[in-house]
């Protein structure tokens, strides 16, 4: 075992395993979500393509207790595309560990990360668990970004932001949301 950046580097089978990456995951039941290999982010410097073009496979499991089942994308609910899994109405039971693995004959490493999904608390537009809190200094100006925002922009559309202030609508106009 060696400890590298502040990670644990475990070896097992042959394979470089770095545990579960600090980065998680979360949605809203119903809502989409995008789960990135951390090991392009993270871990490797290469991209997927680059990867892909040198002969190494991503694949993507789910942890289910001390297994890992390898994903059968369907389409229909969520789909890999490149590095990335996408969940395009994620539910509850998707929550959970999910595992991409970058191998081929003689190479191989995987990183595993965390997706939580939680319904609306009762009465309440959000769920407490699952919101990004933002701080400021009082009388101090401040940008507030949404996190990963970049995955869901088109080449052709700009997604519709609307921020909110405890449970009311603050501002449903995205040029307005993007300076607060």
């Amino acid at each position: 075992m060696e400890v590298l950046r502040d990670r644990i580097k475990i070896i097992v089978d042959g394979c470089i395993d770095w545990s579960v990456d600090l980065k998680t995951y979360m949605a809203l039941a119903g809502e989409p979500v995008r789960v990135k290999c951390a090991l392009f982010y993270s871990y490797i410097r290469t991209n997927y393509s680059m990867a892909q073009s040198t002969g190494l496979r991503l694949m993507w499991y789910k942890n289910k207790g001390d297994l890992e089942e390898p994903i059968i994308f369907s389409e229909v609910r969520m789909s890999k595309d490149e590095d990335s899994i996408w969940f395009h109405s994620a539910e509850l039971q998707d929550s959970g560990f999910y595992t991409c693995v970058l191998r081929n004959s003689t190479y191989c490493m995987k990183v595993s990360m965390s997706l939580t999904v939680a319904e609306n608390e009762s009465g309440l537009c959000y769920n407490s668990q699952i919101r990004y809190l933002e701080k400021s200094e009082v009388m101090k100006r401040k940008i507030i970004s949404c996190p990963d925002i970049e995955d869901y922009k088109t080449s052709n559309q700009e997604p519709e932001v609307v921020w909110y202030k405890g449970i009311s609508n603050a501002d449903s106009t995205a040029d307005a949301s993007q300076h607060a």
